[in-house]
């Protein structure tokens, strides 16, 4: 799993916590908190991230985690590298809430770029949002339900389940399903193409003059 966390969040602690508890980290290769590492590593204990959520464990010292290919003085943003390693992604959005309009950033769509599969936490109805504007999406590897609970709580519960399930998939049966979507992998890709090109143009008609 490739995961990249930057800023300390309720949502993306709880991530954290799951991967710790499980033992996971010899599967991933993730970024947590990255702007502590100019503190000489600091831990911290997330008192001030337990109210939406649910209560968090604690006991576990949650110190700032960097990429593989990245060093805590030049962290790189497009990752490219350690996304290829990885057989799929987890992104976490910086607006989750149901009650905010949906906002595509960047981090789906360089999802797309990278051509692995992603689960991602982010507002109800984001991968239908997806769909519409013409992506596939992955419910040949994901359980893609949790797009539809607006409940924030619940929805993270289950984006998290779905990433644990998948972490104790064998990869050989992940590899072999990506190989067999290959074709949607690449589609997204140029879907990414064509749909930056669109708004480069719109952009470009506002401002043609006759």
């Amino acid at each position: 799993m490739f995961s990249a966390n930057c800023n300390v969040k309720e949502d993306r602690l709880h991530l954290y916590s799951m991967l710790e508890r499980g033992n996971y980290w010899d599967k991933c290769n993730t970024s947590f908190f990255l702007p502590l590492f100019g503190y000489g590593n600091k831990k911290f204990r997330p008192i001030e991230y337990m109210a939406n959520f649910g209560a968090m464990d604690i006991e576990i010292n949650y110190v700032p985690k960097k990429l593989k290919y990245d060093n805590e003085l030049n962290v790189k943003n497009l990752a490219l590298k350690d996304s290829l390693e990885c057989a799929f992604q987890t992104i976490f959005e910086t607006r989750y809430h149901s009650h905010c309009g949906i906002v595509l950033s960047e981090k789906l769509f360089k999802g797309f770029l990278y051509k692995t599969p992603f689960i991602t936490f982010a507002q109800h109805g984001t991968l239908k949002t997806l769909r519409e504007l013409g992506f596939s999406t992955f419910d040949w590897l994901i359980d893609e339900s949790y797009d539809e609970e607006i409940n924030d709580k619940k929805r993270l519960k289950m984006v998290l389940n779905e990433v644990e399930r998948l972490l104790n998939t064998p990869i050989k049966e992940i590899e072999d399903k990506i190989k067999e979507h290959q074709y949607e992998l690449d589609w997204n890709r140029e879907r990414v193409r064509i749909f930056a090109q669109l708004q480069i143009d719109n952009i470009i008609n506002l401002f043609d003059v006759e």
